[in-house]
């Protein structure tokens, strides 16, 4: 896998990555949360942003989607 590195005029960074295939790199760049952004390839884009929304289902306690309750009176944290 190649690199570029080039720092953009409003001090952000343009990655650029010649990549085999890109399982490594999402987790990677998932690592950075909403400090990065994917701006292409569009599939590695829709790839991260699926997994995007899939995490904010497991957190939206109002969705249907979520498996867990949250006991707000508990002490501590609980990661499952």
């Amino acid at each position: 896998a190649s690199q570029k590195l080039t720092p953009q005029a409003d001090r952000s960074l343009l990655a650029e990555f010649d990549l085999s295939n890109t399982e490594e790199i999402k987790r990677w760049l998932l690592s950075f949360g909403r400090h990065a952004e994917v701006i292409q390839p569009k599939t590695l884009r829709n790839e991260i942003a699926d997994e995007a929304r899939s995490m904010i289902a497991h957190y939206d306690i109002s969705s249907p989607q979520s498996h867990y309750e949250v006991d707000e009176d508990k002490d501590g944290y609980q990661i499952v």
